[in-house]
């Protein structure tokens, strides 16, 4: 399949005009051809900058061939790759391809020189538009020549891109989610399947999971990054459409196959009102009766709880900037030291984006712009309560 995404208009470009090409020429069905197209697509943006008067403002095509033409250097290209407001952004992919059923983009996944059974690491064509496209070029092509053909061994996939980087929440999505989760009442109960069926797996680590638990986050995210006034019976009636249309199709290639259905019941009642949270005092005797009745690992978990509000607290922007400042002090005293190093991870709760010591990972969420909230995913703490390691992510609204 040809897959083409455009953004934007070519008119009067001032900045440079830049390419970036993989090509996996090394594939023996099709690499012949893919090295037709490398070497003609060359001859093509060399035509594209004279009709365009930019032959002086082309920078050197990025290109990436035969083993270079993998998942990890096209990761690492789109996270080091800049551009400006007035650039024009040329990307070209050349290879096999595929696709998920419940994949949410209607363009298909590159395979980047990788096999079937490494189909976890296969990327998005959309991807790449979505990530060079938070730069704002003038102009930005994304160019796939490959298969958009579905294959139910194929995990669903969306912002791999941004595995490296902190979650962002869209107002859209952020009101969904309080429809969802505090503007409403009541209860919901649901399974993967329905009595008698069996619900199944991708066994994979670490990109499996469940079908059921896999198609409801796709879903959730999709669904209310699309439409502030969600509901969970048409949430839960699309999981169960796309588990059962995925089990179907994996039916039709393997007769072992069973098909199964979600069952869930919805008893919920929507409201436009905000429930008043507990007030500090309720919450701070809330978590002094928790402390008084769980053991020591327990503890753990609520001074970790405790220290995400703290967390929070200081990077609130509604709090003045002269308070935020003040309370470095108090924040660094949750560590061993101020050398103790923090770890920031990714949005797949993986891939270490960077690390810093507690100073710094202290002086920076002081004066952050709409950092909104932290996920701690580990914290170690010395015989005396105080943490000697951190890892967490970092959530912000857009």
């Amino acid at each position: 399949m040809l897959a083409l995404c455009f953004v934007c208009a070519f008119a009067n470009a001032q900045g440079m005009l830049r390419t970036i090409i993989f090509a996996d020429n090394n594939d023996d069905r099709i690499g012949k051809g893919v090295q037709c197209n490398l070497e003609e697509i060359q001859e093509q943006i060399d035509i594209i900058a004279s009709c365009i008067g930019m032959e002086d403002k082309t920078a050197a095509p990025l290109i990436y061939e035969q083993f270079n033409c993998n998942p990890k250097n096209l990761r690492e290209c789109i996270k080091n790759f800049k551009c400006g407001t007035d650039d024009i952004v040329l990307f070209f992919y050349f290879g096999h391809g595929g696709r998920s059923p419940q994949d949410r983009s209607e363009f298909p996944q590159m395979c980047l020189g990788t096999d079937f059974s490494k189909q976890n690491l296969w990327v998005p064509l959309e991807d790449v538009k979505n990530e060079i496209g938070k730069q704002h070029p003038r102009f930005l092509l994304v160019f796939g020549d490959l298969c958009n053909s579905s294959d139910p061994g194929i995990s669903p996939k969306y912002g791999v891109l941004n595995s490296a980087s902190a979650s962002e929440i869209s107002a859209t999505q952020k009101e969904a989610m309080k429809r969802l989760f505090l503007n409403c009442r009541g209860s919901v109960i649901a399974s993967g399947s329905t009595k008698g069926e069996y619900s199944w797996y991708y066994n994979v680590h670490p990109d499996g999971g469940g079908f059921f638990t896999t198609v409801f986050q796709v879903e959730l995210e999709g669904y209310t990054s699309k439409t502030a006034s969600a509901d969970w019976e048409t949430l839960l009636g699309m999981v169960k459409n796309g588990v059962v249309g995925l089990t179907k199709e994996l039916k039709s290639r393997n007769p072992d196959m069973t098909i199964q259905t979600p069952r869930f019941k919805v008893d919920v009642t929507y409201n436009g009102q905000t429930p008043k949270p507990n007030n500090d005092n309720e919450t701070k005797k809330i978590d002094q009766n928790n402390n008084n009745l769980v053991d020591n690992n327990n503890n753990k978990q609520v001074n970790n709880n405790d220290f995400q509000s703290v967390l929070v607290d200081i990077a609130n922007e509604r709090n003045t900037p002269t308070y935020r400042i003040k309370k470095r002090a108090s924040v660094l005293s949750h560590f061993a030291n101020s050398d103790v190093w923090v770890d920031i991870i990714g949005r797949n709760n993986r891939t270490v984006v960077s690390s810093e010591r507690a100073s710094d990972f202290v002086e920076r969420i002081s004066t952050a712009f709409h950092l909104r909230n932290f996920t701690i995913l580990d914290c170690q703490r010395d015989g005396n309560g105080k943490i000697t390691a951190l890892k967490v992510h970092e959530i912000y609204e857009r």
